[in-house]
């Protein structure tokens, strides 16, 4: 039995993507899989299809940058290449989920660093808690398809940050919603079980913007 080969350009990417996970995400990610989960549609004009939750990883990029570019009804803050380079050599973690044919219809950010908790929602735990202690993670850039809405997928993504987050040893969860997204907020506040602690200016926006920051216990 013929044995494949693995072209030298791909073991070179290969060396590459994991050479840039920092240690404190090495052990969480030595057996990781890339595909979690497939998912049957059930909602939509896409009802009958299956789509697969799976990690994100630099081949990854530009596919992210494009659908955080075409997205329209969120608002979110785009992200570009190199943010998103930037993300994966610090070992954060990007979840995706995909079509049968590789079509990326969703994606949510997960990342770890008590740098990602502003002064003033510092201030508003440590008054609210009155302890932070712990690794604090981010969840963030949460985009689905519009065609494919109505299938919970937004629940797969988040879901599959929180126990990422866990997996690696974050004690507190974060989250940022616009003020405007109602229905976005009661679904962390109702399904995730995340509480508002502040409403103030997102510090990643070059616009003044007004976001609900919240927070949750891991």
């Amino acid at each position: 039995m013929s044995v494949p080969v693995v072209p030298m350009w791909r073991k070179a990417s290969y060396a590459f993507y994991h050479s840039n996970i920092t240690p404190r995400h090495a052990s969480a990610r030595a057996f990781a899989p890339d595909i979690l989960k497939t998912i049957p549609l059930t909602r939509g004009d896409h009802a009958g299809e299956t789509v697969r939750l799976r990690r994100l990883s630099v081949f990854d990029i530009a596919r992210m940058a494009a659908l955080m570019k075409s997205d329209t009804s969120s608002n979110l803050i785009p992200r570009s290449a190199h943010f998103l380079k930037g993300l994966f050599k610090r070992g954060d973690t990007g979840f995706g989920i995909v079509t049968e044919n590789g079509k990326l219809i969703g994606q949510a950010l997960m990342r770890s660093s008590m740098d990602l908790v502003p002064e003033v929602l510092h201030d508003a735990l440590k008054s609210k808690f009155n302890q932070i202690s712990g690794a604090h993670a981010y969840i963030g850039s949460i985009i689905i398809d519009p065609t494919y809405k109505g299938n919970r997928l937004m629940d797969t993504l988040v879901n599959a940050c929180l126990d990422e987050a866990v997996l690696q040893g974050n004690a507190h969860a974060h989250a940022r919603v616009r003020i405007e997204n109602d229905q976005c907020l009661k679904k962390f506040e109702n399904d995730f079980g995340f509480q508002t602690v502040l409403t103030a200016q997102s510090p990643d926006a070059e616009q003044p913007r007004l976001v609900h920051f919240l927070h949750r216990a891991l």
